[in-house]
């Protein structure tokens, strides 16, 4: 435990020293960098999301945010999304299974339209 707490504060310390870096030298962020690519990435326009407001790892409005942004921003965009209240970080399945499956259902007949 103590290990871990150590590494995660090296990483916390390290992460602080490269981000002023960047900013003092003009560069952007990483987690900006990564954010303007997964809201404006044109791979496809068929999207699932699943996730929970008591996430601890994913933020659920920020979640929201990139939906409507990918709703309104991405031509003919086909978008599965569907938000728990209470379920943990990629355990919605045991909290909700019936929503869940048929949330996957919806996802799968998505998948296998001919329509792109």
């Amino acid at each position: 435990m103590i290990i871990r707490r150590a590494l995660q504060g090296f990483f916390l310390l390290f992460e602080t020293i490269r981000s002023t870096f960047c900013i003092l030298m003009g560069r952007p962020i990483r987690p900006k960098v990564f954010w303007d690519h997964v809201q404006n990435q044109t791979v496809g326009t068929r999207q699932a999301y699943i996730y929970s407001v008591s996430d601890k790892i994913t933020d659920s409005v920020e979640i929201d945010k990139l939906i409507d942004y990918r709703r309104q921003h991405i031509p003919n965009a086909q978008i599965i999304a569907t938000k728990f209240d209470v379920s943990p970080h990629v355990m919605h399945y045991p909290s909700h299974p019936k929503e869940y499956a048929t949330t996957v259902n919806d996802i799968l007949g998505m998948a296998t339209t001919s329509k792109m």
